[in-house]
């Protein structure tokens, strides 16, 4: 599994991606200033594009089939791909938030709002949705068709940060519920939906012929 995940970051820097990557996360800390909205959508696509390109660059040079040809459990190869996922979320988490710290140090007139936990839960919310749905749909479809799933899923996570935006008023707190039980609500939902989303993954793809 760490191999497989090893590529899926590797083959970022060989195709620049990463930088790109670094560079919306680091434009995310003056988004974040004055839509809350448009940050959480930067923060997601961030995440997507580095997603889409390991699954163009498997598409492209065959990957599936080399892996299948060698001794590696289909489960392992399913769960390879949300770990990727999540540790593209920690980096960027973590360079949006060492951005935002430094820039605050340097101009707390231009920087005034850094990442908050709240923001990070929900965003970890979005990006979890997201994939749940698009990854049982890549794994069924494959590359090429699973793609125009996107502009379906797309339009609902849009619409959920939209809503998100407009309920919370800008500082990812809804109605009376305390930080805590509201970013273990997000959480655990999270968790669940990818949970049923890896069980999906795992019988589609552990069927398929290739």
């Amino acid at each position: 599994m760490f191999n497989l995940i090893i590529k899926d970051i590797i083959i970022q820097k060989k195709d620049k991606s990463i930088f790109i990557f670094i560079l919306l996360n680091v434009l995310n800390t003056f988004v974040l200033q004055n839509n809350y909205g448009v940050s959480i959508f930067l923060f997601f696509i961030s995440i997507y594009l580095l997603a889409v390109y390991a699954n163009a660059y498997d598409f492209k040079y065959n990957s599936e089939l080399m892996i299948n040809s060698m001794p590696v459990n289909r489960r392992i190869v399913v769960a390879s791909k949300y770990l990727s996922v999540l540790i593209f979320f920690i980096c960027a988490v973590a360079i949006t938030l060492t951005a935002g710290t430094l820039f605050h140090f340097a101009n707390p007139n231009l920087i005034s709002k850094v990442v908050s936990i709240n923001t990070i839960f929900v965003e970890l919310f979005i990006v979890s949705i997201y994939f749940a749905i698009f990854f049982p749909f890549y794994y069924k479809l494959g590359y090429l068709k699973s793609r125009w799933t996107n502009f379906i899923i797309m339009g609902i996570i849009g619409g959920i940060i939209s809503s998100i935006a407009d309920i919370s008023g800008g500082d990812m707190k809804f109605g009376g519920y305390s930080t805590l039980v509201q970013n273990s609500i997000l959480l655990g939902t999270a968790i669940i939906i990818i949970a049923v989303s890896v069980f999906i993954s795992i019988k589609i793809y552990s069927n398929k012929e290739f």
